[in-house]
């Protein structure tokens, strides 16, 4: 179960990452098309992901409406669940078959500290020596980060 901490976080992630794919924050050098596209990218919630034998509720997912599946999902990782980021990475984007492109993993330790580790997974591809194509996830980023604050685990934060 999701701690006050853990939901918060997870709504505030969120509500950044909507505010960077907004006009404003993109200006001028984004084209009108993308930035028409980007500005339709819409939270989703935590939705129950099905994917092959593999059954998920991601803490957060965004996702284009025209889009068949959700493209984008971030999972906060508690105790349990911090070595699991990055089976769930391959979970969700190599068993979607590629339709989930990213997973936001982000890593906070709950007990006073202002350390965060943030991790990105996206889609890969790869042909096999017999030319088959080969499906995969890499991770492209992984950054420890320091917040301004400590936050509180009592709600609201």
């Amino acid at each position: 179960m999701p701690t006050p901490l853990h939901e918060a976080f997870s709504r505030r992630a969120i509500a950044t990452i909507q505010q960077l794919l907004s006009p404003a924050t993109l200006g001028d050098s984004c084209p009108a098309q993308l930035s028409n596209m980007l500005q339709q990218v819409d939270s989703f919630g935590s939705p129950t992901l099905r994917l092959g034998t593999s059954r998920h509720e991601p803490d957060e997912t965004l996702c284009h409406p025209q889009a068949p599946i959700t493209t984008f999902v971030m999972e906060v990782s508690h105790a349990q669940k911090r070595r699991a980021l990055k089976y769930l990475a391959y979970d969700y984007i190599v068993r979607s078959g590629g339709l989930i492109h990213a997973m936001l993993g982000l890593d906070l330790e709950y007990r006073g500290s202002k350390a965060a580790t943030v991790s990105l997974w996206r889609v890969a591809r790869d042909t096999l020596e017999d030319g088959r194509p080969l499906l995969k996830h890499e991770k492209v980023l992984s950054e420890q980060v320091s917040a301004p604050h400590t936050y509180s685990t009592s709600f609201p934060p």
